[in-house]
């Protein structure tokens, strides 16, 4: 299965424990924690939110590489701190060849990586996503809580049986975190 280290959903909220960061989508939006993102998609398929990885070395050079892009306006960079964590970010539009979408953008130093956190929909579909679009951008933070830092992967053993025998016994003599109807 998926190893959690490398992130995993709870609900509409995303935990990275190897990267020490947490972020919550809007409800009922479709989540996918991919190899180069995390992406969540509107109900209605009209808006999305992404987190990815920066390739430039501060929030300031992430903003302007992306707002220097061909075929992207912005407004103007502002402070867009999240959390204590340092960062900037802009309203943009984009001009794509299926129409123009809009969308926010937001750029956080976290743990000597810097995250894109970003928010577009159709030009015409932005306004009515664009809150809950935003809050999810704005909720990104560091992941604090012990339990989820520590989580680990399932691990499966195989066993090889002696002879016959029931599963409470089975359970009884090799520990396991499942129930021994969830064994069974």
């Amino acid at each position: 299965g998926m190893n959690p280290r490398e992130g995993y959903f709870k609900d509409n909220q995303f935990l990275h424990p190897d990267m020490r960061f947490q972020i919550t989508f809007p409800e009922g939006w479709t989540t996918m924690n991919g190899k180069q993102a995390v992406v969540a998609v509107s109900g209605e398929k009209d808006a999305v939110v992404e987190l990815a990885l920066a390739e430039e070395a501060s929030a300031d050079a992430a903003a302007r590489a992306f707002l220097g892009q061909e075929g992207i306006s912005g407004g103007s960079v502002s402070d867009a701190s999240s959390h204590g964590l340092p960062g900037v970010g802009a309203p943009f539009t984009a001009a794509t060849e299926s129409g123009d979408l809009s969308g926010s953008v937001l750029f956080v130093e976290h743990s000597s990586a810097v995250i894109r956190l970003l928010a577009y929909a159709p030009t015409e579909r932005w306004r009515s996503n664009q809150a809950a679009a935003e809050r999810a951008l704005k909720s990104f933070q560091p992941l604090t809580d012990p339990r989820a830092l520590e989580v680990q992967p399932q691990r499966l053993d195989v066993v090889v049986l002696e002879g016959r025998t029931t599963i409470e016994a089975f359970a009884g003599g090799h520990p396991t975190p499942v129930s021994a109807e969830a064994l069974a």
